[in-house]
């Protein structure tokens, strides 16, 4: 935060301010352990001594801590408070304490010479005010409604207060509250914690708890129902007005007998101990009726419902709607009572049974199993239980090389069973799989236990799923980022047996012509559909029976189209004579035959300078400079060109590939020299991060230290034209660096920028560059708690 305040100020102060230069600067700061506890939402002074130079920004914010365990930092408790000065010279800091109890107050200081520094301290806060008001954020009108539900049975007060000085209500502390509660003592119909305010539905009834805090009152009115959903405005009357002597008559009439399988009512008293559910000694199986015992002690079922940890979804198969009757169950000769778990999904499952008795008698009971396979064999294996999507038949791309993101996929199917309504999740493990690669040499590598594919190589492969006596087949292409490509591994299908089927979809046509898109006549409706307007007063809802997929996806679907082949004879380049100027668009003189033009993709080799010698050369798409750099300009001659903007100095190699809907590829490198704009104003910087695509931080200023960690820095020499959000880097080869010191304070090493600190003190660099000039003043310390001016005004004199 105190990052992006610098930054923020930095902008404030003009075309040339900068940021300062951020670094740590240990023991500047000290905050005076207060010794007395401080006031709950009042201002409360903290003494803190500081040594450097002038304080820009602090920032505080707050953290309750309780049973050692750090609460997510208070709301309302960060601040930026002013430094101030008591008449003895003491400093000091103001802030306003949002919770009673232990905070830690965490604060962070920023230097005008970039130094940043944090401390924190314990501080014990306590409401010297009551609170103005008390209520419960569970509680509706003063009312909690609960039933017998697995969901409705247990809830929290959740009491808060209202305090002076606090801008939103706070928990009360429980061991400051004291609880009253007025209900049946022979029938209760709750049963309350008061040490973590929690309470439990144990039978119809009411019950008043009337909680007591910083002198105040509260009641609030408990309603146990046979359903969640009745509310009455009766507010426990009748207790309210008699006490426990009226309880009996505020418990509701007379129960509607028996309960049935249809009934919506989810019980009027708890009977856990009437049910007893073993443990399972076996696995489940998946999407068959798996029988489970039920030991019972109570009079007959009037329903069983059932749910999964996974979704509150039935334990009974899908037939195009779920039961509302429960699970089927059956009493046996023996007293015990079976019902069917139909299991929807592999793993580790707990599954929750709620029997409702017809005396209104209701339990609770889990039990927790792994669900395997078994004897169900699935009906497909794929995305989707319904149809099989064209999705399925996408190639998989991936990067070669480490990167987790690009080049790493997960790959397992889901498999599709009678009486599952959604596709089942495999684990990776109950899956067989089998790589067809390209050639000799693996193109992708797979973990069989994780389901885990990764790239090794360019190329294609064709991985191959078995699972249940089905095959899926999945092509991964490894190619690079923006190589355009619409292989989906055709040779390798017609080889093994897996062609791609016939192709039933609208394709849209490709959208390169250098033009803004046009989105089609009428309003997209639903999965696929359109709604077309006909006439003003009239709507035709037209539902097609065919998908609609974009020219790439149709390409890559289509059996016609091949592979990747080469097509670099459809593409001819003339750059004779042509010179790029810096930032600026550039059209590329491009002939095209052949068939339609798929897609174009443009990138340019750039320099990510890191400091050292060996820099990493990078390819940059254009289109992250260019609005259209995907499409294929036309003059009014009928001549076609590509759009270019060079980002770099001296000479730009251009890498351009253009992809065909027959799947040919033609490709080309081209290098242009750039030009400096001549009417436009540059800007020399040297520059914090060497990666400055999205944007950049100016240099003006860097400290070092004269001992490790940070002893050495680079200077990032860049190129702005007239405060471009871009920042072109310069190779420090391309510039000249002048130092300028009166005694040794730094070595710099003019062909990597590398500065190295000697002595303490101050030194000035001049970086030049065509007509251009800029400085950075370094400041060596050797105790960054004590600093120099971060000022070169003597050198540079």
């Amino acid at each position: 935060m105190l990052a992006q305040t610098a930054r923020v100020e930095g902008s404030a102060r003009g075309t040339r301010a900068s940021p300062p230069d951020l670094f740590p600067a240990e023991r500047r700061f000290s905050i005076q352990q207060p010794t007395k506890p401080l006031h709950l939402g009042e201002p409360n002074d903290l003494s803190v001594t500081l040594k450097g130079e002038e304080v820009t920004t602090i920032f505080v914010m707050q953290e309750l801590i309780e049973s050692n365990k750090r609460s997510p930092w208070l709301d309302g408790g960060d601040s930026e408070p002013q430094l101030q000065r008591k008449p003895d010279g003491q400093t000091y800091i103001t802030i306003v304490p949002q919770r009673p109890g232990k905070l830690e107050v965490v604060v962070n200081v920023l230097f005008s010479d970039g130094g940043m520094d944090e401390q924190s301290t314990m501080v014990d806060v306590v409401a010297a005010q009551p609170p103005t008001a008390i209520f419960s954020s569970s509680a509706f009108g003063d009312v909690l409604t609960m039933a017998l539900s697995e969901q409705g049975r247990r809830k929290f007060l959740q009491m808060k207060a209202s305090y002076p000085g606090l801008k939103r209500p706070i928990p009360v502390v429980l061991d400051d509250a004291k609880f009253h509660i007025t209900m049946d003592p022979v029938n209760p119909p709750i049963h309350f914690d008061p040490q973590t305010a929690e309470v439990k539905a144990l039978q119809s009834g009411e019950a008043l708890i009337e909680t007591l805090y910083g002198g105040l009152l509260k009641t609030i009115c408990v309603q146990v129902r046979e359903n969640s959903v009745i509310y009455d405005h009766s507010k426990c009357g009748s207790l309210r007005a008699g006490g426990e002597q009226s309880a009996q008559a505020a418990q509701p009439s007379e129960l509607k007998l028996p309960y049935g399988p249809m009934d919506s009512r989810t019980g009027s008293f708890l009977a856990d101990e009437r049910v007893e559910l073993p443990a399972l000694t076996y696995p489940l199986r998946i999407a068959e009726n798996n029988p489970v015992v039920l030991k019972l002690n109570g009079p007959a079922i009037a329903r069983i419902e059932c749910h999964p940890d996974s979704g509150n979804v039935p334990c009974v198969p899908w037939t195009g709607d779920w039961s509302r009757q429960g699970l089927p169950f059956k009493r046996n000769a023996d007293g015990t009572t079976t019902i069917d778990l139909f299991p929807m999904e592999f793993g580790k499952h707990t599954y929750t049974f709620f029997i409702l008795f017809v005396d209104g008698g209701v339990a609770l009971k889990e039990i927790t199993s792994e669900v395997v396979g078994g004897a169900a064999r699935p009906t497909s294996i794929g995305s989707s239980c319904t149809k099989q999507p064209l999705e399925d038949d996408l190639p998989i791309r991936l990067e070669p090389g480490q990167d987790a993101y690009f080049s790493k996929k997960i790959i397992v199917p889901r498999a599709c069973y009678d009486g599952v309504r959604f596709p089942v999740q495999l684990p990776p493990t109950a899956v067989t799989y089998r790589v067809r690669n390209e050639g000799k040499k693996p193109v992708i590598d797979i973990d069989d236990s994780k389901g885990s594919v990764s790239g090794l190589r360019v190329g294609q492969a064709l991985l191959q799923q078995s699972f249940g006596g089905f095959i899926r087949a999945t092509c991964v292409v490894v190619a690079e980022r923006d190589d355009p490509d619409a292989s989906n591994c055709r040779r390798l299908r017609a080889k093994f047996g897996v062609p791609l089927p016939p192709l039933r979809a609208r394709v849209k046509p490709p959208e390169t012509a250098d033009q803004i898109a046009v989105d089609e006549p009428g309003i997209p409706g639903g999965i696929g559909g359109i709604i077309s307007l006909s006439s003003p007063s009239t709507i035709s809802i037209q539902l097609p029976p065919l998908p609609v997929l974009s020219a790439l996806a149709g390409a890559r679907l289509s059996p016609s189209v091949r592979d990747r082949f080469n097509a670099d004879t459809r593409l001819k380049i003339n750059a004779d004579g042509l010179v790029a100027e810096l930032l600026e668009p550039t059209k590329l003189p491009v002939q095209i035959s052949g068939p339609d033009v798929l897609t174009v993709s443009i990138g340019q080799q750039l320099i990510e300078y890191s400091g050292h010698p060996s820099s990493k050369p990078y390819l940059e798409p254009a289109a992250s400079e260019e609005r259209n750099a995907d499409r294929i300009g036309r003059e009014a001659d009928g001549s076609t060109y590509l759009h270019l903007v060079a980002l770099r100095t001296g000479t730009v190699e251009f890498h351009i590939s253009v992809l065909f809907v027959d799947g040919g590829v033609a490709t080309r490198t081209v290098r242009i020299p750039v030009k400096l704009p001549v009417s436009k104003r540059l800007l020399l910087l040297n520059v914090r991060n060497p990666q400055m695509r999205d944007g950049y931080s100016e240099a003006s200023v860097l400290h070092l230290t004269t001992g490790p960690p940070r002893s050495q820095r680079n200077l990032y020499p860049a190129l702005v034209v007239d405060r471009n959000r871009r920042a072109v880097a310069l190779s420090p080869g391309e510039v000249q660096f002048i130092l300028e010191q009166s005694d040794p304070i730094i070595q710099l090493d003019p062909k990597t920028g590398i500065v190295t600190a000697l002595n303490p003190g101050r030194a000035v660099v001049r970086t030049r560059y065509a007509s251009t000039e800029t400085s950075t003043c370094i400041v060596v310390q050797s105790d960054v708690t004590h600093s120099l001016p971060a000022s070169c005004a003597e050198p540079r004199d």
